[in-house]
């Protein structure tokens, strides 16, 4: 571990029983946003909100 350059964080989910429901497995789970903020602290860049995605301007759809 000597050459790197920050310590290696995990992503994993929380220490305890796993939940059989569905409703519960989707907030368990680490998800992308999860992965993300712990990439960027491993970087030392600054966690943000993610940014909004939506259609360009050049969408012309119904809505």
């Amino acid at each position: 571990f000597d050459a790197l350059k920050a310590p290696p964080a995990r992503v994993v989910w929380p220490d305890c029983a796993v939940p059989s429901s569905q409703a519960i497995e989707a907030l368990f789970y680490p998800g992308a946003s999860q992965i993300q903020a712990a990439v960027l602290q491993v970087l030392g860049r600054s966690v943000g909100a993610d940014p909004i995605v939506g259609p360009g301007k050049d969408h012309a759809g119904p809505f």
